[in-house]
């Protein structure tokens, strides 16, 4: 099957005590992708379910790699190891139908953190130190970035995407307890700064993350205009010429590729960790 790299597709369910069609995931090239929440998780076995009738959907569409994530924490599979894990005959709510699942056990998965970059083994295995030569591990040298060396520095903006991200500020999907997808255009400067090569490169840029206008099925319906939107107030300090009478979200895009901008260094504590952001002054 030829995969367009460029194409999201959206995956259904009948979900809920009601057994109505929802949302469930969605299809990027050969992933798919899926929320979880703490009620998701099976505890007779120890790890997370995938419908049947999705697994079939999902083989149909040449999908090779399953992530499901939940806060900033992903767990990944290959697709052939649900279909030789355990079956369960989920009852349905209120309902005498079922919703029958593949389970596949958390430490069967790759699991790794967004901010963290952690990483463990599939099936829980561990490096066997019993072989190494602790006489011969030296030193090496960190490779902490100071991002604050960046505030109030100017730099240009490369990319202007249209993107999905993960919201808790949504409608939920009815019939379920996710959240819909929030619409939102992402501003990124050029790369600032880099460390670690290949797989394991990670690049530094400011960025802005600007909402967008959907309705409460989650379908994009444009930006906003008002005096107090951040997206006004972002591109008159980028010194876009009547930015509210603009009529496409391109023509915004367009606007801004290529602009200066000042960037914000801002430094915030969170789960006892102290980590700085690179956004935009305006």
């Amino acid at each position: 099957m030829s995969i367009d790299n460029n194409v999201k597709i959206s995956v259904f369910s009948y979900k809920g005590s009601k057994n109505k069609k929802a949302m469930v995931g969605w299809i990027e090239g050969d992933i798919y992708y899926s929320e979880r929440r703490p009620k998701h998780f099976f505890r007779i076995f120890k790890g997370y379910g995938l419908g049947i009738d999705v697994y079939n959907f999902l083989i149909e569409q040449g999908v090779k790699t399953i992530k499901l994530y939940y806060g900033h924490k992903f767990y990944e599979s290959d697709i052939s190891q649900w279909k030789h894990s355990s079956r369960w005959d989920n009852e349905i709510n209120n309902t005498e139908k079922i919703d029958p699942q593949y389970i596949l056990e958390e430490d069967k998965m790759l699991k790794y953190y967004m901010k963290t970059y952690s990483y463990e083994l599939k099936g829980g295995a561990k490096m066997d130190g019993d072989n190494i030569d602790f006489t011969k591990i030296g030193p090496i040298q960190g490779t902490s970035v100071d991002l604050t060396k960046y505030d109030k520095l100017l730099t240009t903006i490369e990319k202007v995407e249209i993107i999905q991200l993960p919201s808790s500020f949504t409608p939920l999907i009815i019939g379920t307890q996710v959240h819909l997808m929030q619409w939102v255009l992402k501003v990124s400067s050029v790369v600032l700064e880099s460390i670690r090569e290949g797989i394991d490169k990670i690049e530094f840029r400011a960025t802005e993350i600007f909402n967008l206008v959907q309705d409460e099925k989650g379908t994009l319906k444009g930006f906003p205009t008002g005096d107090g939107a951040k997206l006004m107030k972002f591109l008159k300090d980028m010194k876009v010429s009547n930015p509210q009478e603009m009529k496409s979200i391109e023509e915004i895009k367009n606007a801004i590729v290529g602009k200066q901008a000042v960037i914000k260094a801002e430094t915030k504590e969170r789960d006892g960790k102290t980590n700085t952001y690179l956004r935009f002054r305006y």
